[in-house]
């Protein structure tokens, strides 16, 4: 038996939270250094003359850096929320880890389920281990139909 599409998104959810420090601690850096590189350039423009092809130049590096700079300032924005909630609860992401993991131990008991019939007296099924997983039909999400309904032994109390 499979582990849901959901929680495989859950998983991959957790993989990004968990990398999400490393990457944000790197934007941020990245930021500084664009940031470091910008005032170069101001100060090159500052103290040096250019010809047309030079100050082309210049624009073009200048517009590649505040390029690179917004392009990481943006994905490290999008991190702070997430960052905010780690920070609030320390244990969020070893907790769903805990839980998928938990979740994958189920899945695969389910899938390896087997039950022994004791009451019905259905002679294909009498003895016979079948798996127990429940399947689903596409139009009303209901258990499908797959076999005949079998009547239950009456007893007979006194």
């Amino acid at each position: 038996m499979q582990i849901p599409s959901e929680l495989e998104s859950l998983k991959e959810a957790n993989s990004y939270l968990r990398n999400a420090r490393t990457r944000y601690q790197t934007l941020y850096d990245e930021v500084g250094v664009c940031e470091k590189a910008m005032g170069d350039v101001v100060h090159s423009i500052e103290y040096k003359k250019f010809n047309r092809t030079q100050a082309s130049r210049i624009v073009r590096l200048a517009k590649d850096i505040r390029r690179q700079r917004r392009a990481a300032k943006e994905e490290k924005e999008i991190l702070e929320p997430l960052i905010e909630l780690m920070d609030k609860y320390p244990r969020l992401v070893d907790d769903i880890s805990a839980a998928l993991g938990k979740v994958k131990r189920i899945v695969n008991e389910q899938g390896s389920r087997v039950y022994t019939p004791r009451i019905l007296e259905d002679p294909e099924l009498n003895g016979q281990h079948f798996d127990t997983a429940v399947k689903l039909s596409k139009k009303d999400k209901a258990p499908a139909d797959k076999g005949k309904l079998v009547k239950l032994k009456k007893k007979k109390y006194a």
